[in-house]
């Protein structure tokens, strides 16, 4: 296969402007290409290429020499199409950038007097040896000046020189949908071998970050041992590309958003992708353990200013839905705080408009709890709760939990309030819901004032922002022009932004989770903006909520995954019926939670509910430091499955082992991460019997479970 030349290809042309506005066109292509290099600085004649203030290598500080880091080839990190001409990513020598240091990052602002204005925002992060930018273009200008097509904006163009090509491999992982047959394709990990002159490319689908592919993969040079982990922030479509090419030993990673086509007005501006990239050595598991402490450290936000605890939370919408009135709530509030929960949710249909509905009528449920949408004016539904929300709340909160709603704001009935007093804030699709514009300021504002009004009078510490629209894309290109193509969907972007920082400004306080029809909607942005997911709507068996936490722990902290226990009533009709343990510990990785009837769960049932919720207490501390999946996602159940979460500062953390239905009944799960010097003692949590062993038996040997077909055991170890 013949590599394409694009990086040089431009540097080289030397075409006449046929006219002033191409000649306009021109110079701008040129001037971007060459990679203007000063501002308060120029490079010096005898500086590399990748020494300039421009390049993103300049940039990307690393505490130790990683292979893939050295490989990098000089360039901006980033490529565009303009005036049907490509620009970037090399960075020739050149003659004017503009550079803005700050506290924790800086900002690169590629300039020309014709007016499009590249800006570059960056931040190094030399302790996980990453970088992360994201690029911003604005039109400088004036009203008489119409600049060419903006179009093919790759935030992600990264190339990589000097890597033997034929063993590279790219490890990613299925979204976040709703699939409930095992194996799942949610969350299912995948290696792809790119052999020779191979190319993989990866993508969302409907508007959605997480729909199809989750945007977070890692690259592999197996033979040189070493790796690359690359996360895209980005709350909407986004695709990759990654390809190796063993004959000029080169590999290539890039992407960002598809199909954006667009003429910036004069004054305009819009933002892209976050791109973060960093580089680990040795085997998978030490790139999973980068990305996921480097996400803990900077992109977890905090809660009145404290760190994030895994919330314990009990939400009403499985098997309760619309069939929640205020006497059945005050019995399930009863019932959760009995069993250790310490988060009630109120879930869709609370609002004006939603009738009761039985839960086992979805057919029915759906349209109940979806048309009132809208009518977040009108407060709750009174013939449901007659004494009002604000009741309910100080109920849960005498109960020692705090209060959380579910809202959509996004989806719009068409006989709400929204709909019939401000149709023009309201993008139509076919027939049926609509899609609130948030790329509209007035309407951003609107729901700023709506989610304030609700946390203040009903003291929310939890919201549940939901999205459940089938294709919201199918909306945004609704109202695109040919010639602006994907600014609906990069004001939406922005909007969802904003709203988020208000109320993360407003009321720190306030747990923010991220939802869409389960977990379409996991970017790197937004776990920066909001605190935990709801990873998928499959909750019904132990093992797909196990294989979903083994894909995804790859990537975040578990303490950002939330997932519930959440069984149907007709399974626990006799009195003294009680759940297979498993359904609880199969959790105990992620955010674990509770839904459906509890208080009609039988005295049995509750109190081993109440058990696991007190081990899960003590395991959750654990849940954001490193990782070991010590027995691979399998897509088969004749298998065991084991995981492992180890603090390495403190020398302590836990191993939990799974037979699921393998013929094997014992099995010795090798621990890692532990000095073979150390003794450790090891306890189970349930029954506090403990026994001693050497790092090195337990790094080599291992720890043996005898388990009966689908359960569970966990051991906590601590360091003597």
């Amino acid at each position: 296969m013949t590599r394409k030349p694009h990086f040089f290809a431009f540097c080289s042309e030397r075409v006449a402007a046929r006219n002033a506005m191409s000649h306009i066109a021109y110079v701008l292509a040129v001037t971007f290409a060459m990679e203007l290099a000063c501002s308060a600085q120029t490079a010096t004649p005898s500086a590399s290429a990748s020494d300039s203030p421009q390049t993103l290598k300049s940039l990307w500080s690393v505490h130790t020499q990683p292979t893939l880091h050295d490989a990098l080839e000089p360039g901006i990190g980033f490529s565009f199409v303009f005036d049907g001409r490509t620009i970037g990513p090399s960075s020739p020598p050149g003659i004017d950038v503009t550079i803005k240091e700050e506290d924790d990052a800086r900002e690169t602002a590629f300039r020309h007097d014709s007016g499009l204005v590249v800006i570059r925002r960056s931040r190094s992060f030399p302790r996980f040896d990453a970088v992360e930018y994201t690029l911003r273009f604005k039109n400088k200008s004036d009203s008489s000046v119409e600049l060419p097509i903006l179009e093919s904006v790759k935030a992600l163009d990264l190339s990589f020189r000097g890597l033997p090509g034929e063993d590279v491999s790219v490890v990613s992982c299925g979204g976040g949908g709703a699939d409930s047959k095992f194996p799942p394709k949610d969350y299912a990990l995948s290696r792809t071998s790119l052999g020779s002159t191979g190319r993989l490319t990866l993508s969302s689908d409907e508007g959605y970050p997480s729909s199809n592919k989750m945007p977070f993969f890692f690259v592999e040079n197996q033979a040189l041992g070493a790796g690359i982990y690359v996360a895209i922030g980005w709350t909407g479509n986004w695709h990759a590309t990654i390809q190796a090419d063993p004959a000029d030993a080169t590999l290539s990673i890039q992407g960002g958003m598809p199909d954006l086509h667009i003429r910036l007005r004069p004054g305009e501006e819009i933002s892209g992708p976050t791109v973060l990239v960093g580089c680990y050595e040795g085997p998978l598991e030490n790139g999973v353990n980068a990305v996921r402490r480097l996400i803990r450290e900077r992109y977890t936000p905090s809660v009145a200013g404290r760190s994030l605890i895994a919330p314990i939370m009990y939400t009403t919408w499985f098997h309760v839905g619309a069939e929640l009135d205020e006497k059945m709530a005050h019995a399930l509030v009863d019932a959760a705080a009995d069993i250790g929960q310490e988060i009630f949710e109120v879930d869709a249909g609370w609002y004006k408009g939603t009738p009761y509905s039985p839960y086992w009528d979805m057919r029915n449920t759906w349209p109940a709890i979806s048309n009132p949408l809208g009518n977040w004016e009108l407060g709750e539904e009174r013939s449901r709760f007659p004494s009002g929300l604000e009741h309910l709340a100080e109920y849960v909160r005498s109960k020692g939990m705090q209060f959380g709603l579910w809202f959509e704001l996004e989806r719009v009935g068409p006989k709400s309030l929204l709909a019939n007093e401000h149709p023009d804030w309201v993008i139509k699709y076919k027939k049926g819901w609509g899609m609130a514009d948030f790329g509209d300021p007035v309407v951003q504002d609107y729901f700023c004032k709506i989610l304030d009004r609700y946390i203040r009078t009903l003291k929310l510490a939890y919201i549940r922002w939901d999205c459940n629209l089938h294709a919201i894309d199918r909306y945004w290109a609704t109202q695109d022009t040919p010639d602006r193509r994907g600014i609906s969907e990069i004001r939406h972007v922005e909007g969802i932004r904003r709203v988020e920082q208000f109320i993360r400004d407003r009321h720190p306080n306030v747990i923010l989770e991220s939802c869409a029809s389960g977990g379409r909607r996991i970017d790197l942005a937004t776990l920066q903006h909001r605190h935990t997911t709801w990873i998928s709507d499959a909750t019904a068996g132990a093992s797909i909520i196990r294989f979903h936490l083994e894909g995804l722990n790859h990537f975040i902290p578990g303490s950002r995954q939330l997932v519930a226990f959440a069984p149907h009533q007709k399974t626990f009709t006799k009195p003294d019926f009680v759940f297979p343990d498993i359904d609880c510990q199969c959790c105990f990785a992620g955010a674990f939670g509770t839904a459906g009837k509890l208080h009609l769960w039988p005295e049995e049932m509750k109190r081993r509910a109440r058990e696991h919720v007190a081990v899960y207490k003590k395991l959750r501390r654990f849940l954001d430091d490193d990782v070991y999946l010590l027995v691979p996602q399998s897509q088969t159940l004749d298998t065991w499955a084991a995981w492992q979460f180890h603090d390495p500062q403190t020398g302590e953390g836990f191993v939990q082992a799974f037979r699921i239905e393998s013929g094997d009944q014992t099995n010795k799960i090798v621990l890692k991460g532990l000095d073979a010097n150390s003794e450790y003692q090891c306890t189970d949590p349930y029954t506090d019997d403990t026994f001693t062993a050497s790092g090195a038996e337990l790094s080599t040997v291992g720890i043996e479970f005898n388990l009966p077909m689908n359960s569970s055991r966990v051991v906590m170890y601590r360091r003597t």
